[in-house]
């Protein structure tokens, strides 16, 4: 590699460091150059990237940047696996293939701007990645719409069934029983013109009365 292209090594680096969520070092000495393009495109899938690059090269790239501490495990024959979106995808790829090719093992990594070490990169690998996350969120919160809405329409569901069955259950009274009732009713009360004349019975009764007195005397 001449100088040009170390220099196109180190600006690629410098460049992908930038918005880093997670980088991986693995040691892959003895890896086969088919074994080592099938990890590459594997890596390539999951959204993420795989780089070889000398070890001075990388140390100089990484010096002054949050990266630094990978610097303990450039030695020997190393290999960077990096991503910008899901850590936990690229360690799932990471550790899926090492199953398969034993020769490929973690040698730390950070995350988040934390330092992990070869355990918690297995582990991390177990956790379920972002995608499978967000479908379990949607799940849980359609679910929990689902039965919030089921909470808001049983009262006004069941007060409907309820008032339906009221309704079903009162007995209808015909037009023409209600009307005859009502003429019954208007039939039983005295008319103005009948208090009147019952009124004026009694004041006539007494002026016969009256009348049959005076003829006595005479």
């Amino acid at each position: 590699m001449n100088r040009t292209e170390k220099q196109t090594a180190v600006d690629t680096l410098s460049k992908d460091i930038e918005a880093l969520s997670a980088v991986f070092a693995v040691d892959f000495r003895g890896l086969k150059v088919e074994e080592a393009t099938e990890l590459r495109r594997k890596v390539r899938e999951s959204g993420s990237k795989y780089r070889v690059v000398k070890n001075t090269l990388a140390l100089r790239t990484l010096k002054g940047t949050p990266l630094e501490p990978m610097a303990v495990h450039l030695r020997g024959m190393t290999g960077l696996a990096y991503t910008s979106s899901d850590p936990v995808a690229l360690a799932k790829v990471l550790n899926d293939f090492a199953k398969d090719v034993p020769v490929l093992t973690f040698k730390g990594g950070i995350v988040s701007g934390k330092e992990v070490t070869p355990d918690q990169c297995k582990q991390l690998a177990t956790l379920p990645g972002r995608d499978e996350l967000a479908a379990k969120l949607l799940y849980v919160l359609q679910a929990t719409v689902q039965n919030f809405l089921g909470v808001l329409q049983a009262p006004i569901r069941d007060f409907m069934l309820v008032l339906k069955a009221a309704e079903s259950k009162a007995p209808a009274e015909p037009i023409e029983e209600a009307k005859a009732t009502a003429e019954t009713k208007a039939d039983s009360q005295p008319t103005a013109e009948a208090v009147a004349t019952e009124e004026a019975e009694p004041a006539k009764t007494a002026e016969e009365s009256s009348d049959k007195t005076e003829e006595t005397k005479d």
